[in-house]
C-alpha cells in the first residue's frame, strides 16, 4: 500500500513523497499515514501526519516490545481474537449513564474505538451512523469508547453527530482490548464473545460490520 509508484503519498505540507522519503517517515515512528478513499471506497492518496500524543504513547509501547511488524500487523495480534471472551468494562458515557459487560449480557454489543483527531475514525462516523438506525430497536447496543477528555467529546459532536454512545478516556478500555489501531470496532455477542473484530478505515467495513450483526441476530 505504501508504494509511491502506485499510489500518491504526501506529508503534511502535501509535498510529494518518493520512496526513500516514504522509508524515512516510517523509520522515524512519529508519523501516522492516513488513507483518502474515494466515493467507491478505493484508495486514491496517502497523507503522512504527526501522531497525536495518545498515538505516540502506543508507538513507544511496541518500540519497547522490540517488534519490527507493522502497526496494523501488531493491532491485528494483539486483539482478542474471534471466539474469545470479550474483555469486561464499566464505564459512564458523556451524559452519566452508566455501560457494564456483565449487564449488557443477552444484547448484542459494538464496540468502537477512537479519537477526535483520528480522520479516519472521522471519516467513518457517517456508516456507523447508519448502521445505529438500522439495528438500535434489535437488542445491539452501539459504544465508542474514545480517547479524548468529556469536554473535547462534547465540543466535536456539535458538529458532527455521533449516534453511538460515547465514553470519553478510554485510554484504559483501549488497551484492555488491545487495541493499537485507529478506528478498532469490535462486534460482542449476546454471550460476551468476541464475534467480530476489525482494525482500520476499510471500504467494506460497514458491509462487513452489519453481517457480524446479522450473525449474532440469527
Amino acid at each position: 500500500m505504501l508504494d509511491p509508484s502506485v499510489t500518491p503519498i504526501f506529508n503534511d505540507t502535501f509535498k510529494l513523497l518518493n520512496d526513500s522519503e516514504v522509508q524515512q517517515m516510517l523509520q522515524s515512528m512519529e508519523n501516522i499515514p492516513e488513507l483518502y478513499l474515494d466515493s467507491a471506497g478505493s484508495i486514491k492518496a496517502i497523507v503522512f501526519r504527526k501522531a497525536m500524543q495518545q498515538e505516540l504513547k502506543y508507538i513507544k509501547q511496541m518500540q519497547d516490545s522490540s517488534s519490527m511488524m507493522p502497526s496494523a500487523a501488531i493491532a491485528e495480534k494483539n486483539i482478542p481474537k474471534n471466539g474469545q471472551l470479550a474483555p469486561s468494562f464499566n464505564v459512564k458515557d458523556i451524559y452519566g449513564k452508566s455501560f457494564s459487560s456483565e449487564e449488557l449480557k443477552g444484547k448484542i454489543i459494538v464496540l468502537n474505538f477512537w479519537f477526535v483527531e483520528c480522520k479516519p475514525c472521522i471519516s467513518e462516523i457517517p456508516d456507523l451512523n447508519e448502521l445505529f438506525f438500522r439495528f438500535e430497536n434489535n437488542g445491539v447496543v452501539f459504544i465508542a469508547m474514545g480517547l479524548n477528555s468529556k469536554e473535547q467529546m462534547k465540543s466535536f459532536l456539535k458538529n458532527k453527530p455521533f449516534e453511538y454512545h460515547i465514553i470519553a478516556n478510554a485510554a484504559a478500555q483501549a488497551t484492555s482490548f488491545g487495541v493499537d489501531g485507529f478506528p478498532t470496532s469490535f462486534v460482542i455477542n449476546q454471550k460476551g464473545f468476541i464475534h467480530y473484530a476489525s482494525v482500520g478505515l476499510g471500504p467494506k467495513n460497514l458491509e462487513k460490520l452489519e453481517a457480524a450483526i446479522l450473525e449474532c441476530l440469527q
